[in-house]
């Protein structure tokens, strides 16, 4: 994850989420790399931008796992929390989805999640902007002003920016819900690069993400929990199936499951 010289968790700058929410969605089902992702991206705003500008944009997408990487190196595609995110940005009638989904995707990221979370705690009570600056840095502030504003759980009103405060959510979804979201996350995201054929294994970090957005899950842990719960509680149990992976890719992946002693990276179902 970048870090400044002093060893801080950074955010790239994009001065506007909607804009590359609009650029992703005109390359949805298209295979794209940052040079295509540059051209469409000063397509729409209708100017030229320097690499470092445009970079900013496509890498805090792969971040927050909006594009997902194929085999050929530094190619991807839109991922399906990217498309269904694409889907209800544009939509006034599902501002609320929208804001929740993207709210959830901040605070669980793995990587930037941590870093969210004090900005948010930071700015309770509101703070001014120049005093974000001082505590993060300047590119990162604005970055966090930027996507905590956009999802809805921050509000600026110069000079101050404060914490929106989320509505408790007091019932939980049940074990038929999750089993539900989970399968129809699951055949979403059996699309493959090949056209035409359908991937068995599915990653289950996507599908953490997916469900977690679609469930308004705030905190990482509570899919596994679900999951388990769904293995050992429930007849579904008998239809998922789990897969390894070879060593030297556990080690680098810090979203696996992990099941009685076991580490998971993918995930079946079969009916």
């Amino acid at each position: 994850m970048p870090l400044d010289k002093f060893g801080k968790q950074v955010l790239l700058l994009i001065d506007d989420v909607k804009i590359l929410l609009k650029t992703l969605n005109v390359l949805k089902n298209r295979e794209l790399d940052l040079a295509l992702f540059k051209e469409e991206l000063e397509k729409i705003l209708r100017k030229r931008v320097s690499k470092k500008y445009a970079e900013g944009y496509f890498y805090s997408a792969t971040v927050f796992k909006l594009l997902t990487p194929l085999s050929k190196r530094g190619t991807y595609q839109l991922s399906a929390i990217g498309t269904l995110l694409c889907s209800l940005f544009d939509d006034e009638t599902k501002q609320l989805e929208y804001q929740k989904m993207l709210s959830t995707l901040l605070l669980t990221n793995e990587r930037k999640g941590a870093l969210f979370r004090r900005f948010l705690n930071f700015i309770d009570p509101p703070k001014k902007v120049d005093d974000i600056y001082k505590k993060f840095g300047e590119v990162t502030g604005k970055s966090l002003i930027i996507w905590s504003v956009e999802a809805g759980l921050a509000i600026r009103h110069d000079p101050f920016v404060g914490m929106v405060k989320q509505e408790v959510i007091s019932s939980q979804p049940s074990l038929i819900d999750f089993w539900n979201e989970l399968k129809s996350a699951y055949e979403q995201m059996q699309a493959t690069e090949v056209f035409g054929m359908k991937r068995i294994f599915v990653d289950i970090g996507e599908l953490r993400l997916f469900v977690s957005c679609k469930l308004n899950f705030l905190n990482v842990e509570k899919f596994d929990e679900y999951l388990k719960a769904l293995l050992e509680k429930t007849n579904y149990g008998k239809h998922i199936f789990l897969h390894g992976a070879p060593a030297h890719i556990l080690e680098e992946r810090k979203d696996s499951f992990r099941y009685k002693n076991k580490v998971y990276l993918y995930l079946s179902i079969e009916e």
